[in-house]
């Protein structure tokens, strides 16, 4: 290149705006409620600097969101579920996961179960407490009106989210049956008085604040809440110093440890209403390590190896027991087929000594 060209080139380099280096990006203190960030939300990491500006934007911005997403959802849990439940529809190997129909037992959380076994075990558990009206069409209504109201129904019955890891001793299908109806007893057998209440609309949909785990009276005149029953029957009167008025959203009524009542910026969990009620001993509690299932599993599997060894022991004494008649029938077959060898023996002897003497 020539040395005059080489010169203009500096010169119009030279000429040229300098590059600004980008400038690390630092979340707003002020989370979603105007209020400051929740320690959670400051946590996040920094997205590393890649020297590509409009790629280092677009993850500034995705940060900022995400910032802003885990803010909202430390402070408002009832957020939680719906966005679980989006992850899991948007997962391609949920989505595979959940449309199987066929039972594997390779399952890490009960959200993993197929909806088709959870609304086979959902109408077995309906019949035995004697209510027919969970037909498997019901239930198919149930599934066109709402991916997740087959799960939710039967988190009701068991108590438990389907967060809750599956236990590795219920791989079996029919130990894992025996378990949670197990379970739905352990806790009443709830799905009788669900329906008498309601809880099931003849097009399928749920209304858990009707028939779910708590119910709210209120005065007719005053708007203010007078009563709350649970499902078991155990009753609680709101404190007068913490009101409950019709303004509040009751939400999560599926589960005794996660319903209540909210409104910003309360939040009241109904359960801790009800001290001594029989309900909460046996109540899933979240943040704890949670072995009901596997304990349940336990007994389950070994009801069943019991039930095994009685076939077993019962088949073996009834082949003991009909031995003798076989060994008897054995016995009269062979002395009647020695009989029948000799008859015919003695015919040819007879004849052979006929057609000597001729």
């Amino acid at each position: 290149v020539p040395v005059r060209q080489r010169q203009a080139f500096r010169t119009m380099a030279a000429a040229l705006p300098a590059k600004k280096a980008a400038v690390p990006h630092r979340p707003s203190e002020i989370g979603y409620d105007g209020k400051p960030l929740c320690a959670a939300a400051k946590r996040l990491p920094l997205p590393k600097e890649t020297k590509d500006a409009a790629y280092d934007r677009q993850r500034l911005r995705e940060h900022s969101c995400l910032v802003r997403i885990v803010d909202q959802l430390v402070k408002d849990p009832r957020y939680i579920m719906p966005l679980h439940a989006e992850l899991l529809v948007m997962d391609p190997s949920a989505t595979v996961q959940l449309s199987k129909d066929i039972w594997t037992g390779d399952y890490k959380f009960l959200s993993q179960i197929p909806r088709a076994w959870l609304a086979s075990f959902i109408a077995k558990e309906a019949t035995a407490n004697g209510v027919q009206v969970l037909t498997d069409g019901l239930l198919a209504k149930m599934e066109q009106d709402g991916a997740d109201n087959i799960p939710t129904l039967f988190s009701f019955l068991i108590q438990m989210p389907m967060s809750v890891a599956f236990p590795p001793n219920m791989k079996d299908a029919y130990v894992a049956t025996l378990t949670f109806h197990a379970r739905c007893r352990q806790v009443g057998s709830r799905v009788r008085k669900f329906v008498e209440l309601g809880g099931i609309t003849p097009a399928g949909q749920l209304d858990m604040k009707k028939a779910g785990c708590f119910r709210l009276t209120f005065h007719a005149e005053s708007g203010m809440c007078t009563k709350i029953t649970h499902c078991s029957g155990a009753e609680a009167v709101p404190a007068q110093h913490v009101p409950i008025t019709r303004g509040f959203d009751l939400m999560d009524n599926y589960l005794d440890s996660r319903a209540a009542v909210v409104l910003d910026p309360r939040r009241d969990f109904l359960h801790l209403l009800f001290k001594g009620s029989a309900f909460l001993d046996t109540m899933w509690m979240p943040n704890k390590k949670c072995v009901i299932l596997k304990d349940l599993a336990d007994i389950s599997a070994n009801d069943v190896e019991v039930q095994d060894k009685a076939r077993a022991a019962a088949s073996t004494s009834n082949a003991e027991a009909m031995a003798p008649a076989a060994m008897d029938r054995k016995r009269l077959a062979t002395e009647k087929a020695q009989a029948a060898l000799r008859q015919a023996a003695e015919k040819r002897q007879k004849r052979r000594i006929v057609s000597l003497t001729t």
